[in-house]
């Protein structure tokens, strides 16, 4: 930049390596003097996008890639980038699109299968996830990344050996895999292997310590879940720390799109007396242990007292369970197809008084809705106990 202070390409290259030291504000410059100086810089565009996705500036990230889309509509990794913003906000099937479109440009981009994979995986379409990993290792046989999420997904299905075979291929390719070590110690518990169960815990208590310990928005979740973490030989406040961080990835996953939690007024002690509206948000609302134990809880409330309704987080699955609930409850309410915002907004327009979640983290959670405190009072209940 000394010798040629209108290079373009090199103040590109320059804010690839601050971005690459943590420096993104800097980053950010180089790559607005490169596109000053050559407006039609694709690369420019879709490496700021990067840098504006690192900083939790979603819309910006998302304007840039559009933009390197039209200025090369044959941008495969801008397609895939924007794929994976979209999936973040929840839009799968937007996502879905575009890492079509990035592996349509470039049949041997193997980043773009696996996302793609998570991007199926996330819509429960485990058998069309696999298929979308096994092209990625393919392309790459060295892909730790892919073979983790493989086994994630084995792992969902009940396929525990082929779940513990991926994710032991994945630490022989990268031993500092966090998250695929994490993974492996709670699959051989499922199979009551306990043959290194004593050290393996010890590594991973400290890599939790370290994990919890951490501040930053952009700081990656502990590799332990909360769900997990209940049949490890941890203390309370370990359990709660990890959840916390949980928790907070929510509220920071809504933050980031601009989307505030709602505001209650204090209750007005002179306003008429009704009833008291009770809501209970569960994606187990059928064949599932939490409805074989609250099938009948929803509809033994006091009708002149409570009202209720359910908020259903998955599509009903016909079963005598969700039957007997639709029969007892006085409304229930299929959200499964809401974003969480839009959730949000209608129970928050619904006035409901007191929000139940039922799921806390287990899976099918949708925990950013209560994140937003659509509700004045919430309260955890029954299917997670922390």
């Amino acid at each position: 930049i000394q010798l040629e202070p209108h290079f373009p390409d090199a103040y590109n290259n320059l804010g690839n390596a601050l971005r690459e030291k943590g420096e993104l504000d800097e980053a950010i410059l180089c790559y607005k003097s490169a596109l000053r100086l050559k407006p039609e810089h694709p690369h420019a565009y879709n490496n700021l996008g990067n840098v504006m996705k690192d900083k939790g500036m979603v819309e910006e990230s998302i304007h840039c890639y559009l933009m390197a889309i039209s200025l090369m509509p044959c941008f495969a990794a801008a397609h895939s980038n924007l794929g994976s913003v979209l999936k973040e906000q929840g839009k799968l099937d937007e996502a879905l699109i575009h890492y079509s479109q990035a592996i349509n440009i470039d049949p041997r981009f193997a980043d773009a299968y696996s996302n793609m994979g998570n991007a199926y995986k996330d819509l429960g379409r485990l058998s069309e996830a696999v298929r979308c990993y096994c092209a990625a290792i393919r392309v790459k046989p060295n892909f730790s990344d892919a073979y983790c999420n493989l086994a994630s997904t084995y792992k969902d299905a009940g396929q525990l050996e082929d779940a513990i075979c991926c994710y032991r291929k994945a630490l022989t390719l990268r031993p500092d895999f966090l998250e695929a070590f994490a993974n492996l110690y709670h699959s051989l518990n499922f199979i009551c292997d306990w043959k290194t169960r004593d050290e393996d815990f010890a590594k991973l208590r400290i890599i939790i310590k370290k994990q919890v310990e951490k501040s930053g928005i952009n700081d990656p979740l502990p590799s332990v879940q909360p769900f997990h973490a209940l049949v490890y030989p941890l203390n309370l406040s370990e359990m709660r720390k990890i959840s916390e961080k949980y928790a907070q990835r929510a509220a920071n996953s809504m933050a980031l799109l601009g989307i505030i939690p709602f505001r209650h007024q204090p209750p007005n002690p002179n306003r008429e007396k009704s009833r008291i509206h009770v809501g209970y948000v569960s994606s187990d609302l059928g064949n599932h242990p939490l409805s074989h134990l609250m099938q009948s809880v929803f509809g033994f409330h006091d009708k002149n007292r409570f009202q209720v309704t359910c908020y259903a987080l998955s599509q009903n699955d016909n079963s005598i369970y969700r039957r007997k609930i639709e029969d007892e409850v006085e409304r229930i309410c299929d959200i499964s197809a809401l974003q969480p915002a839009d959730a949000a907004n209608l129970i928050y327009n619904d006035n409901v008084d007191i929000l139940i979640n039922l799921n806390g983290y287990t899976k099918g959670a949708r925990n950013e809705i209560f994140s937003l405190q659509p509700a004045p009072i919430q309260v955890s209940y029954m299917g997670f106990c922390g």
